[in-house]
């Protein structure tokens, strides 16, 4: 087991959130998938590593390599339910985004779990990120809102 991992009151090994390692400059890199039946945000490096997860924020969970405790992910349910009614600033970015990264049952039933591309625009790219970094922001520092 990794030295920066302890036991919480039920006996599960985890670290905590600000012993993981963030790098925003990874994030950006971060795909991006919404699957709006189960309203749930989904963040992935793309490197595909093995993960583990720990909960973040009331409604999170930040993915983390348990060998180096470096952050690949994230996973938000009911992200715009409540996740936006949250955190308001990220919701023009979202509504710019939303229909590039939607995924429904029906895509899922077919075995395409991956969003369609994102066309070539640099404004719809860069929310695509705005999004990406403002949702790991709140996920990995509590006072972001403060």
């Amino acid at each position: 087991m990794n030295d920066y991992w302890t036991e919480d009151a039920n006996g599960v090994a985890a670290p905590s959130i600000d012993m993981l390692k963030g790098n925003p400059a990874d994030y950006g890199a971060f795909r991006l998938s919404y699957y709006r039946e189960w309203d749930f945000l989904y963040l992935r490096s793309p490197s595909n590593q093995s993960w583990a997860t720990i909960p973040a924020g009331q409604v999170g969970w930040l993915l983390f390599d348990p060998q180096t405790l470096d952050i690949v992910g994230a996973d938000v349910e009911d992200f715009e339910g409540l996740f936006l009614t949250s955190h308001p600033y990220l919701k023009v970015e979202w509504r710019e985004v939303k229909q590039y990264v939607t995924i429904t049952g029906k895509a899922i039933a077919r075995g395409s779990i991956l969003p369609p591309p994102l066309p070539d625009d640099r404004r719809v790219g860069g929310s695509v990120i705005e999004v990406i970094m403002g949702v790991m922001n709140c996920l990995t520092d509590p006072a972001h809102d403060a």
